[in-house]
């Protein structure tokens, strides 16, 4: 069987082979909605498979690292994720997850593969069976943030409320207490600690947090762009906000040049990024950078470490840490 080429999925979807690149690489100017039909029509047309096919030969173990299309940041510095693998002896095989059932296929190629062991990042519920599965078949898997962290699976917790704390006292400090946050609700573990850090700072500044100023649900970007307006709209005295990843940043920049709001002048962006993007892609956004360099470095350790004894109490915390990088205009 010929080997699937970016080419021949892009003339399945009718679409450039540009696209296709883009979005196996989860480029944030592809939305979600593109990026789940293209990787999914790859699944579908073998591309995965045959992509890890040349593991079998590569002299280190080889792991897989799950990330959902939501999280794509934490995979975005994936140079660094490939160092630190290798330098602990391992090759990494990315997989963007799309749904439950593609995780319940990919189980199947893993242990197909021989596969050394599994990183999942923020895995749902229903996904952890599956992840179990594979433990249970000599597969050494390690969860980072699941969203039910019942499960006998050695776990890694980031905990980013004092992170994100931070991040909102720095805000109020630029913009004042009339401040909005876009949430990354598809991560629950950590949506509920940065919107818990955003209420607890505004109460700590003696004010009340309006639910109509958190952009809380799950959607895709244009659904991002009419809350942007329609808070503008109703709350013309907003001056700063916060969004949890560089995508949904983007975005809501691009939504408020729209509205013709000047950044930082009328209002201030303070963005999370879980890796260092250049300044002359946002001069004018200061981010709260997330160490995601310590915490590969400490799921690979983890995996250095593993044994037959893991349990639920093996689990290990780390604390987000909050990295400035001011606007340089």
């Amino acid at each position: 069987m010929a080997k699937v080429r970016v080419q021949d999925i892009a003339k399945e979807l009718g679409i450039s082979s540009s696209t296709v690149s883009r979005a196996l690489n989860n480029h944030p100017k592809i939305s979600d909605k593109t990026k789940k039909q293209i990787i999914e029509k790859a699944h579908q047309m073998g591309y995965f498979v045959n992509e890890t096919k040349s593991f079998s030969a590569f002299p280190y173990r080889t792991t897989a690292v799950l990330y959902p299309l939501a999280a794509g940041d934490v995979i975005q510095n994936s140079v660094d994720l490939m160092k630190i693998a290798e330098k602990q002896g391992y090759a990494v095989a990315l997989f963007p997850v799309v749904s439950s059932s593609y995780v319940g296929m990919l189980t199947k190629l893993l242990l197909e593969k021989q596969f050394h062991s599994v990183i999942s990042f923020f895995p749902e519920s229903n996904e952890i069976r599956l992840l179990e599965e594979l433990n249970d078949n000599g597969v050494k898997v390690i969860v980072v943030n699941p969203n039910d962290s019942k499960t006998n699976l050695l776990q890694l917790q980031i905990d980013i409320y004092k992170a994100a704390y931070e991040a909102f006292s720095h805000l109020v400090l630029m913009a004042g207490t009339n401040i909005a946050m876009v949430g990354t609700p598809e991560l629950p573990a950590l949506n509920d600690k940065i919107k818990k850090a955003y209420i607890d700072v505004l109460s700590r500044n003696g004010v009340e947090y309006n639910p109509e100023c958190i952009y809380d649900q799950r959607g895709d970007l244009q659904d991002l762009h009419r809350w942007v307006f329609s808070l503008l709209d109703y709350r013309k005295d907003i001056t700063g906000l916060f969004t949890a990843s560089h995508t949904h940043m983007l975005q809501v920049v691009s939504s408020l040049r729209e509205l013709g709001k000047k950044i930082p002048r009328d209002t201030k962006v303070i963005s999370l990024s879980y890796s260092n993007f250049p300044e002359f892609m946002s001069p004018k956004i200061t981010s709260m950078n997330f160490n995601i360099v310590d915490i590969i470095t400490e799921c690979f350790n983890l995996l250095k470490n593993f044994s037959t004894t893991t349990t639920i109490s093996d689990t290990k915390t780390l604390n987000a840490e909050f990295i400035l990088r001011k606007s340089t205009l």
